[in-house]
């Protein structure tokens, strides 16, 4: 009897194993030639499975994948099964201008999601409670705030200099904008500058990225917020990437319910606009105000510090830009105390450097993904059929020589020339290059971003000339070759040390 039991056991694991090959290869064939996105090109296996994707997103070299992909197949490609990748400008304008249905992100408090991904019912009166604080109104208030900061990082930077000491020159941009974003927001700066505290906290912000990462692999694979996404999730992200989210969440929301308390405080910090918004309009919860300030002390602190370090790599390792930019900075100022935003903002080779800087190596090089709306839509001339996701791949558009001349080189005099019908770079596309994203879900921090990048790099400039230490400095980590092939890019990038030395400008 157990003989037979054993018999039939047997062939119903084969009869079972058949039908999930048989199931597999007619969903494959399905997906190959049947599937609403077959007419798009691409490479076989991503258009029978999404794990090649996945692989790439949580390797952390996703953009050099999808510039693969584009290199190989053109600007629209068909990177998964159910996914459409773009790389031009007309495409940052038709996915991120005309409202496709945005993917549900993980909540950062009590199913409650930041404005980044919140549903278009919510979006834009979240948006709105926010916005008058990110508004060049706004942050001109509070320039003298943000020179303070950058007084306290020159300091440093002479205390450097003085002692001959090398140091690692991104870990102190992260510390600055951390301090700035602390005093912008809650009126009370974190120490980092100073050795007063917030350097954990900043560690804890640079690795959220992985957890975006992971987020966007395992939804591809089983499904947004799912139960076995979750449990995914918990079995596939290292241990320290998941303890680092919870405290930065932690952290945000202890120093947010603190300033949410302090109802008598009138000094004019981000808070103060946005509870005040809150209470007259009733437009957000407690709950709103906590998730957003996690997602605006994130993003205001580590992506602008990232995008200054990509910026003075580049500077550093190309002199004839360096000396450029060193000779405007140092002649259009007969004092340090007359660099503000009013005088630096139209600094011709200042604009072009961080235009070019951020093209170069976006520090965002992370897909924004979307999804059609259900009747499906045109994007860059292309049908693409509804509930599909689409997503422009940051990297692979600005490396592009669709889009520019000479991608892989530093150029910043190709945005002096574009749009002027003068200059070997005169025709390149400056829509292909869009750091900050496009439309009503565009980076709310951009003129925030813009401000501080500029400021800290004349005041650094102003004072100091910049070269990597001789020893051991790291810079190999930051060279550009092969996709900057030293480095991981998850939501925003790993950040390998720089050591740098600095020479003080006597005067």
């Amino acid at each position: 009897m157990y003989k037979k039991d054993k018999a039939v056991s047997q062939q119903i694991l084969i009869w079972n194993g058949d039908k999930s090959v048989l199931y597999f290869l007619g969903l494959s064939i399905y997906r190959l030639y049947f599937h609403k996105l077959s007419k798009f090109p691409g490479p076989w296996f991503n258009a029978i499975s999404p794990i090649p994707l996945c692989l790439a997103l949580i390797s952390g070299r996703q953009h050099a994948y999808f510039r693969l992909l584009h290199d190989t197949y053109g600007p629209v490609v068909r990177s998964a099964p159910n996914d459409v990748s773009f790389a031009n400008g007309a495409a940052w304008e038709d996915i991120h201008k005309k409202a496709p249905i945005v993917v549900k992100s993980f909540a950062a408090t009590k199913g409650v999601v930041d404005m980044t991904a919140a549903p278009a019912i919510d979006h834009a009166r979240v948006r709105k409670a926010w916005a008058y604080p990110f508004s060049g109104t706004a942050l001109l208030d509070q320039e003298r705030l943000m020179l303070k900061h950058i007084d306290g990082f020159v300091e440093v930077m002479r205390r450097f200099a003085r002692n001959q000491e090398a140091f690692d020159l991104p870990t102190w941009f992260g510390l600055a904008t951390f301090d700035i974003i602390g005093e912008l927001a809650f009126a009370e700066p974190f120490g980092c500058l100073t050795g007063g505290g917030g350097s954990d906290w900043v560690e804890a912000v640079s690795k959220i990225g992985q957890t975006i990462a992971y987020q966007q692999a395992t939804r591809r694979l089983i499904g947004a917020d799912t139960w076995l996404q979750k449990r995914l999730m918990e079995l596939l992200l290292p241990k320290s990437t998941s303890e680092s989210r919870c405290t930065h969440i932690s952290n945000s929301k202890k120093k947010t319910l603190a300033r949410i308390a302090d109802t008598e405080r009138e000094h004019k910090d981000f808070l103060y606009y946005v509870l005040k918004n809150a209470k007259e309009n009733k437009s957000l919860s407690e709950d709103e105000i906590l998730a957003n300030a996690a997602l605006m002390i994130g993003a205001g602190s580590d992506a602008t510090g990232i995008a200054i370090s990509v910026w003075m790599n580049s500077m550093l390792r190309h002199k004839t830009a360096y000396e450029k930019l060193t000779t405007e900075i140092r002649t259009s100022f007969e004092s340090e105390s007359q660099i503000s935003w009013a005088t630096v903002k139209d600094l011709p080779y200042l604009g072009a450097c961080m235009n070019e800087a951020m093209r170069f190596h976006p520090p965002v090089s992370f897909p924004l993904m979307r999804w059609t709306p259900p009747e499906g839509c045109n994007i860059d001339g292309h049908w693409v059929p509804g509930d599909t996701s689409i997503s422009v791949a940051t990297w692979a558009s600005t490396h592009s020589p669709l889009n520019y001349r000479d991608p892989d080189k530093f150029v910043p005099e190709r945005w002096l020339q574009i749009g002027t019908g003068q200059g070997p770079y005169c025709k390149d596309n400056r829509a292909a290059s869009q750091p900050f994203g496009l439309g009503p879900r565009g980076c709310l921090g951009r003129n925030l971003s813009m401000i501080e990048q500029r400021l800290i790099i004349c005041r650094l400039l102003w004072n100091f000339d910049v070269e990597f230490d001789g020893g051991d400095s790291g810079a190999w980590q930051w060279d550009p070759a092969g996709d900057f092939k030293h480095m991981r890019a998850f939501a925003v990038w790993k950040k390998p040390p720089l050591i740098v030395r600095l020479k003080e400008i006597k005067r």
